[in-house]
């Protein structure tokens, strides 16, 4: 199989397994083609994609596609990159990034080789910083919006920050009687954050937004 999904929230980890397959399939970088956006991938892009996976490789036997945060596209553009992961050519190398596999297609997972971050990893990232959801809770309005700023530059850290604030809030849910209804809450419009940073809506926005509406303690 020569399609691979990176599973990982920390990037050096999917750059570092970038690099590994580069070198194992002896990819040159004048044919190494890397999809990516600000906002949510489109259609448009993954077309673009397609017609770049089918031209013949410059430099070596092979060219590699990099689909960065394949879980931030649409379903639409994931239903539009199956046309390659169905019938990849045998000079084009597959590989596909992103945070957790929560909103990528079936159909998209089932063709792909999942290389994941060790258990490790992931239990390093999977929550905030101790003390970093109780700066936000005392924070002012003003505060709030710097933390917005520092924490979510791009959307990719957008996406991470937002897992890791779900992972703290549900701890404290588990920890903490005190405040239950305002902490389910905040949980809540964190996991409809998630859904809104993986559409096409800009994501300094809905931090700012998701911030501001924590109850102040």
């Amino acid at each position: 199989m020569q399609t691979f999904l990176i599973l990982g929230k920390d990037n050096n980890f999917r750059q570092a397994k970038i690099a590994e397959l580069m070198k194992e399939y002896d990819i040159s970088e004048f044919d190494l083609y890397q999809l990516t956006s600000d906002s949510s991938i489109g259609i448009a892009q993954v077309r673009q994609a397609v017609f770049a996976s089918a031209k013949k490789p410059l430099a070596g036997l092979k060219k590699m596609l990099v689909v960065h945060s394949i879980d931030t596209a649409t379903s639409e553009a994931q239903n539009a990159l199956l046309k390659i992961l169905e019938e990849p050519t045998q000079t084009t190398v597959i590989v596909m990034t992103a945070s957790s596999d929560n909103q990528i297609l079936p159909t998209v997972l089932s063709r792909s080789q999942i290389l994941r971050a060790s258990q490790t990893d992931i239990n390093e990232t999977e929550s905030l910083p101790v003390g970093t959801l109780e700066e936000i809770f005392a924070a002012s309005p003003g505060r709030r919006l710097l933390l917005s700023e520092n924490l979510a530059k791009t959307r990719e850290e957008a996406v991470v920050f937002v897992d890791k604030l779900a992972a703290s809030l549900e701890k404290r849910l588990l920890q903490y009687k005190k405040d239950f209804s305002q902490t389910a809450e905040a949980l809540r419009r964190t996991v409809q954050a998630k859904k809104f940073i993986s559409g096409n809506v800009n994501h300094k926005l809905v931090i700012d937004i998701l911030l501001l509406g924590f109850p102040r303690s």
